[in-house]
């Protein structure tokens, strides 16, 4: 669902966005979702990169929401129990998928390498515009194929100082075309005791959302979750572990939980998490079925060629149990198609 405002072009993006809550951040967010509608005194050539803009964004929206969107929404009404708290590591800005699985949550923890930024700067020429505009087209375009982002292509796409500092603007239209409206973006960081609090740095941000009289959190912090990169940053190690307390999500997370070097995140899932949703790349099977009554959803043969042999009791599971293939695709691409384990119930 998407919220349409209409305002005038050349009202949009007068506000820097250098406090905490921001008059603008919905008709930002309209904008760069491809949702907005220009005013009849529109600057015509603001007006034109708008126009375009929409028309492009609005042929993306339509191919995710009928190949992904809805039947994943659908598949995980039935499938997914609610959840108050989610956890969603290595998610980029990835909060899309977050809100279609679990659509009541009240607040949703992201974590990535990609940093934030501040709100994209809308002021300025119908070429500049443009140019900032077709950033997020094309830094969209693999995501609406394949339902994920690469690092690589965020860092090519996102980390372009002169118009966009980061994902912050990512967040913002994901959540616009979940049906929210933007009220506030604030710069956070995590404290030496694991709290999130708000800080003069702009690599990690909060949303506050409106869902019609609902405020929902989205916090996203750049954070290096390999065993090595948190212990050098004080309070990282705790965030984690409290993080975890909720459910948890896990997708197209290149088997790092898998590898030897993730030892703390992982742990902190299989003992704390309430629920974990995941594809093949995220715990090894024979954890968390350890820890969890697990039920299996799709197919699974084999990884990812980039990541060679992984998951072998998976597999076995997969061959013994032969569940109903997923309406969707999900995760990387793989001969057997997409695959998703969903561990409810923890094990005594």
């Amino acid at each position: 669902m998407r919220v349409f405002l209409v305002f005038a072009v050349a009202l949009v993006g007068l506000f820097p966005f250098e406090g905490a809550a921001h008059a603008g951040a919905a008709e930002v967010a309209a904008l760069l979702a491809g949702a907005s509608v220009p005013g009849d005194d529109a600057d015509p050539g603001r007006g034109g990169a708008l126009h375009r803009h929409n028309t492009a964004m609005s042929a993306r929206w339509e191919r995710f929401d009928a190949k992904v969107g809805a039947p994943l929404g659908a598949w995980a009404k039935t499938h997914i129990e609610p959840a108050e708290q989610v956890f969603y590591p290595f998610s980029g800005p990835d909060f899309s998928t977050a809100h279609t699985v679990y659509p009541s949550a009240e607040r949703y923890v992201l974590a990535g390498l990609e940093p934030a930024g501040r709100v994209p700067d809308l002021t300025g020429s119908a070429e500049r515009l443009d140019q900032l505009l077709g950033i997020f087209r094309k830094g969209l375009a693999t995501f609406v194929k394949k339902g994920f982002f690469g690092t690589k292509e965020m860092r090519r796409s996102f980390e372009r100082k002169q118009l966009v500092e980061g994902i912050t603007g990512v967040l913002m239209l994901f959540a616009h075309h979940e049906g929210f409206t933007v009220s506030a973006v604030k710069p956070i960081t995590v404290d030496a005791a694991g709290k999130v609090v708000a800080s003069d740095s702009w690599d990690s941000v909060r949303l506050e959302l409106d869902d019609h009289g609902r405020t929902v959190i989205v916090d996203y912090l750049q954070m290096d979750l390999s065993d090595g990169g948190l212990t050098k940053r004080p309070g990282a190690t705790e965030f984690v572990l409290a993080s975890s307390r909720a459910a948890t999500f896990l997708k197209a997370a290149s088997h790092l939980l898998q590898n030897r070097g993730f030892d703390v995140v992982r742990d902190a899932i299989v003992n704390h998490a309430t629920s974990v949703l995941q594809d093949e790349t995220g715990v090894g099977y024979a954890a968390l079925s350890a820890r969890f009554e697990v039920r299996l959803f799709g197919d699974y043969r084999r990884a990812h060629k980039l990541f060679g042999r992984r998951q072998g009791t998976l597999r076995d599971a997969y061959e013994a149990a032969k569940p109903e293939p997923l309406p969707f695709k999900i995760g990387y691409w793989k001969v057997a198609g997409s695959c998703l384990q969903y561990g409810h119930t923890r094990r005594q």
